[in-house]
């Protein structure tokens, strides 16, 4: 079913759907008081209120442009845009109750929220018409009122309905949408944890009611929204931007503050960056906002992370401000999003100016209104890189004939940019495998869905990586690695140990070490270190999937504590999961007081140890002529 303009001719073939005066008046009241009705009829009718403006006759029709039903949509006052009214509803009798009427209402629904700017639609129903009230009941409205109306034919009782639509705000991955009674579930499921609600200025929720009284009472504002993933349309987070009369942060109708959380298991998956640039926009394009404030309170370094990431300036701390629902005082922080700021910075990816020679992405550069790459022959003052005529890769690309580093073997290159930073290497390294046109398509994407590529000066979210395999899947799906530690029971301890001798093989096999490697192990003793009172074996879990096994020992009698063995499979290695793994570790045991030892000879190791605050101890041992152990700590 297709929704189209009403035409002329329709009129005639909906006249004929009206086999009775009965069905006359149940379709349209006394609009017309004759029977039987022409097309012509209707198009007299039609004629003086689409003169209007707001009159909106509508017809629906199949793939083979077939009319199928009709009805109109109308505004019932002239100097009130927020409600309109639907009559004139039928649908071809041949075709009735088998759905068609309540698709047709529903498209009916979709056209007013595309279109028009109405909240509420409303229409009439005589109760002598139950299947179409049936219809009605079906696609969302409810009854307000009754009223009594005289017909030709007698008085007839009428039902008037209504519908508020609902507003929703979408992006690549959310909904934003209003709060609804029956996500009350899903809100305590979420607002109940304590690393949600405290940190950000009120008390966990205690019960389910408690959470269905906060969307009835808290969440209630008009710019109040539950952000919502599109796969199941469930809550898992808020957002608001809180208006005039709402917030201590302004008193102006042109400014406003937003608030926002998300649930606990949803932290670091990039979800409120993107539903904040969505509010921005929202405030800035459809409210007419020109401020919008935001504040954090000390401490709540995710909430300050995300405000960084969207582009929000700092402006002012405040000693002592007041935190009501936890009966207490704190030092909050105040950050402001201008729309000069916003448009300035909210530019789409220019695709005509590509990947530069060293890999570097010129086509989301924050100096690209000025800047139009590398690649272009001829100089002129603000149209080039400022950077172009010392730049050594432009002058390797030049002289070999190439358009980046993407072209060319890097093994052995040590130029420039693309030898001293890991972003445009992982770049260049990206199109080198996938292409470049693929390049520039998860660029754009990761753009919609909230990835940065510059914040304030020249640093952005491709710039928080140190693993070159690890950036270049963040390139890849736009979403940064999210580990898991998952408690190993005794039950798993075989699987344990076939891991375990399948991720030392190499290495046994490389330094004969037969003693001492983890791969000539057996079961039993993997199984007897599992049962010492002070070891916890966690499966390193990865998109759950169980990529590596991370052994912790922490005696709690002050002693320190280690990790003994640490592993990854070797389909996931080189791709940041061990080191994922040790901050979860520390994170979870507390990040000081650790040690832990490797072999001398494996240069990975002692660059992942150092780079995450080990160093070693001075003490080294000997195993044979090819292998040593040293032994690293942090305190």
């Amino acid at each position: 079913m297709i929704l189209r303009d009403f035409k002329k001719e329709d009129a005639q073939i909906i006249a004929g759907w009206l086999q009775s005066e009965e069905e006359l008046y149940k379709w349209s009241a006394d609009r017309f008081n004759k029977y039987p009705l022409s097309g012509n009829d209707i198009n007299e009718n039609y004629a003086p209120q689409l003169e209007t403006r707001r009159f909106y006759p509508l017809t629906a029709v199949d793939d083979n442009g077939d009319v199928l039903g009709h009805f109109i949509i109308r505004y019932p006052r002239v100097d009130d845009d927020s409600s309109v009214r639907f009559g004139f509803v039928i649908v071809n009798p041949a075709i009735r109750g088998k759905g068609y009427g309540k698709e047709l209402l529903q498209l009916g629904i979709g056209y007013v929220k595309e279109h028009l700017s109405a909240k509420r639609i409303d229409l009439g129903v005589f109760d002598n018409n139950e299947s179409a009230r049936y219809c009605y009941e079906a696609v969302g409205f409810t009854a307000y009122a009754t009223r009594e109306c005289e017909m030709p034919i007698g008085t007839w009782k009428c039902t008037d309905m209504e519908m508020f639509i609902e507003k929703s705000l979408e992006t690549e991955r959310l909904i934003l949408r209003c709060w609804n009674e029956s996500d009350a579930e899903d809100l305590y499921k979420y607002a109940s944890d304590p690393d949600v609600g405290p940190i950000a200025g009120w008390p966990a929720h205690q019960s389910i009611e408690e959470s269905r009284d906060v969307i009835k009472n808290v969440f209630n504002g008009k710019e109040a929204y539950a952000v919502c993933l599109k796969e199941d349309g469930k809550a898992i987070g808020a957002i608001e931007l809180k208006l005039n009369g709402h917030t201590d942060m302004t008193d102006r109708d042109d400014e406003c503050e937003m608030g926002y959380w998300l649930g606990k298991p949803f932290w670091g998956q990039g979800i409120m960056p993107e539903a904040v640039k969505e509010m921005l926009r929202h405030a800035f394009e459809d409210l007419g906002m020109q401020k919008v404030w935001i504040g954090y309170y000390e401490g709540n370094a995710k909430s300050k992370r995300v405000q960084e990431k969207c582009g929000f300036k700092y402006q002012w701390r405040s000693e002592n401000v007041d935190v009501p629902l936890m009966h207490e005082k704190r030092t909050g922080h105040v950050s402001l999003m201008t729309k000069e700021d916003w448009e300035t910075s909210h530019r789409t990816l220019k695709r005509e100016l590509g990947i530069a020679r060293c890999g570097l992405a010129c086509c989301l550069c924050s100096e690209n209104v000025t800047c139009k790459g590398c690649k272009r022959d001829g100089f002129m003052e603000l149209s080039w890189c400022k950077d172009a005529e010392w730049c050594e890769v432009r002058r390797c690309g030049i002289d070999k004939n190439l358009s980046g580093c993407y072209e060319c073997n890097p093994a052995e290159c040590r130029k420039g940019l693309y030898a001293e930073k890991i972003k445009p290497r992982a770049f260049a390294e990206y199109a080198r495998r996938y292409g470049l046109e693929e390049l520039l398509d998860c660029l754009e994407r990761n753009e919609r869905a909230g990835v940065v590529y510059h914040r304030e000066g020249i640093t952005g979210d491709y710039d928080d990586f140190d693993d070159l395999e690890e950036l270049i899947d963040f390139i890849k799906t736009g979403k940064k690695m999210c580990i898991d530690l998952k408690p190993i029971a005794r039950e798993d301890i075989e699987t344990v140990w076939k891991m375990q001798v399948e991720a030392f093989s190499d290495l046994l096999e490389k330094y004969q070490d037969y003693d001492m490697s983890p791969a000539a192990e057996d079961m039993d003793k993997v199984l007897a270190r599992f049962e010492q009172p002070w070891t916890t074996y966690f499966f390193i879990m990865a998109n759950n999937e169980k990529v590596g096994v991370i052994r912790v020992v922490d005696k709690k009698d002050g002693s320190r504590k280690r990790i003994s063995p640490v592993w990854i499979m070797p389909e996931y290695r080189n791709k940041g999961y061990a080191q994922q793994a040790i901050l979860a570790a520390e994170k979870k045991y507390g990040s000081n007081h650790w040690c832990l030892d490797t072999i001398l000879q494996e240069k990975g190791n002692l660059h992942l140890y150092e780079k995450l605050g080990y160093h070693q101890t001075g003490r080294i041992d000997r195993v044979n002529d090819h292998m040593d152990i040293v032994y690293y700590e942090k305190d």
